[in-house]
């Protein structure tokens, strides 16, 4: 017994002087530190955008280009780990670190576009000069389920599939169609480059729809408009957020399926000043012979009077674009 009681003796006294093999003083130790991956949004106002209004959109999901993303709504990120090869050495670009991963929104400042953004559990930077790659959009959609949310949809069954982007399908009524956004792509990042701006990555938001009005006037009396459709558009498509060859960040959009017929009674509305109310937020795309506007309406309670517009006629308009607005202006005839 005493022969034990001296060896336990002995091996502290050994390790109070870090002396014991595997044993070192603090000051011998290099210390790993992690770095949490944090983001910041933005939503870029485009050059020609207009402030929305009350009846024109799913206001839950709308955001004004006066404001930024409310507390508690999503973003969706994804994220590719490189390692030490930049982006243009990789022959597959995938969303290895970060599929879909949800960003929550907390509260901005006042007059700020831009408002920090939270998820868990945290990611980590894995060093400090391995790049990554980001891509995002608003709002965040689960595409696990079959019919998702807000229509938003991923293809990740193939390369090919990949390629095209996110899948996009416009609500029938256009009031309930939410403001789908997506951002910059982000190429090459290492924490070693943001460090001096507080390590956070800043997600910039652009608006990815067209923004459509129509407006109906009358110089020879009171119009009552009875009936109002839109056709030969497109409402499914794949949008893709890309770099062009001069490193520019560009939305491409490319439609699919069948076209489609809107019902725009209610966003058909008398020209004013300044007429923002009814816009229509439909995916850019080309503007056809197809695509026909059919009034049926009255003038002064008169007899009924059916008219079609076909918006290739209007030679200033031959593409609708993302972030952009259209404006259609008819006129209403008494015969």
């Amino acid at each position: 017994m005493k022969r034990i009681q001296l060896y336990l003796y002995v091996l502290l006294l050994l390790a109070s002087f870090g002396m014991l093999s595997g044993c070192v003083r603090d000051d011998d130790v290099t210390q790993s530190v992690l770095h949490p991956m944090l983001f910041g949004a933005t939503q870029q106002k485009e050059a020609d955008s207009e402030s929305a209004k009350s009846g024109r959109a799913n206001n839950d999901y709308y955001i004004d280009i006066n404001e930024t993303f409310s507390e508690g709504q999503q973003i969706g990120v994804f994220a590719m780990h490189q390692g030490a090869i930049p982006w243009v050495g990789h022959q597959r670009h995938t969303a290895n670190f970060m599929f879909n991963q949800p960003l929550t929104a907390g509260q901005a400042e006042e007059n700020s576009h831009t408002v920090d953004v939270s998820y868990s559990p945290l990611r980590y930077w894995t060093n400090e000069t391995d790049y990554f790659s980001f891509y995002c959009y608003y709002p965040w959609n689960d595409m696990t389920v079959a019919s998702p949310t807000h229509g938003i949809s991923f293809d990740y069954s193939s390369e090919e599939a990949q390629a095209k982007g996110l899948k996009f399908v416009v609500k029938p009524k256009p009031e309930d169609q939410i403001d789908f956004m997506v951002g910059d792509v982000i190429r090459d990042v290492r924490l070693t480059d943001i460090q001096s701006t507080g390590g956070q990555i800043k997600l910039k938001l652009h608006h990815a729809l067209a923004m459509i009005l129509i407006n109906a006037d009358c110089s020879v009396g009171e119009v009552t408009i009875e009936s109002a459709t839109l056709s030969g558009v497109y409402n499914t498509g794949y949008c893709l957020a890309t770099k062009d060859d001069n490193n520019n960040n560009i939305i491409q959009w490319t439609t699919e399926g069948e076209t489609f017929e809107y019902d725009i009674k209610d966003y058909i509305e008398e020209r004013t000043e300044n007429n923002t109310e009814r816009y229509m937020l439909l995916i850019p795309q080309s503007v056809t012979e197809a695509m026909v506007i059919t009034v049926s309406y009255r003038v002064n309670g008169g007899a009924l009077i059916n008219k079609t517009y076909n918006l290739n006629n209007s030679v200033n308009i031959t593409q609708w674009q993302p972030g952009k607005y259209h404006t259609y202006n008819l006129h209403l005839s008494a015969e």
